[in-house]
């Protein structure tokens, strides 16, 4: 094995498990769907065993073959520590948010959107089609509700998630219609 070889193996580990941190927690923050915070949490001491085993086979095969290793490889790896770190207090922090994202799927415009529970928000109105997405703040144990004017102006009222707690943050949609809506 030689030198090069070497440094490219753990700058190739260095560079793939920033990479995979990286895209898990923009994915978890853009709310993709899927549990990307608890991948996140999974992945952390993945990407430390295979960077501390690269790290150790460096170091050994260099030993062995006497070469003179370079220590930018392992600085590389080292750099990522921290970065888990904060990606890690990121996470944690994203998980105190519950992010709904409010669909209206029926044909008519819907006004007065107020989500109440656990953080008050709300939203002046919905076009047919459009959505947005609300950040709710889980400061303790709460429950999510909705209420919203239809086109004949009668307030709906809804139960969006029945409970949250701090920890439980994670992205949702609710739609209007109230199809594909988890029922609580």
């Amino acid at each position: 094995m030689t030198k090069q070889k070497l440094n490219r193996i753990g700058y190739i580990s260095a560079a793939v498990t920033f990479a995979i941190a990286t895209f898990i927690m923009f994915a978890h923050y853009q709310g993709f769907q899927g549990d990307y915070e608890r991948y996140g949490l999974l992945f952390i001491p993945i990407a430390f065993i295979i960077n501390l085993s690269v790290l150790i086979y460096i170091l050994v095969a260099s030993n062995k073959k006497s070469i003179n290793y370079s220590v930018w490889p392992i600085y590389a790896m080292l750099l990522n520590i921290p970065v888990a770190f904060f990606y890690l207090w990121l996470a944690i922090y994203l998980m105190g948010y519950y992010r709904v994202t409010v669909i209206n799927d029926t044909s008519s415009t819907i006004t007065d959107i107020q989500l109440s529970g656990c953080d008050n928000k709300s939203i002046q109105k919905l076009e047919p089609g459009e959505e947005q997405t609300v950040w709710i703040e889980i400061d303790n144990d709460c429950s999510l509700g909705i209420s919203y004017l239809d086109k004949e102006k009668t307030k709906n009222l809804d139960n969006v998630v029945g409970y949250l707690c701090p920890g439980m943050g994670h992205p949702e949609d609710y739609h209007i219609s109230g199809r594909r809506n988890p029922k609580y």
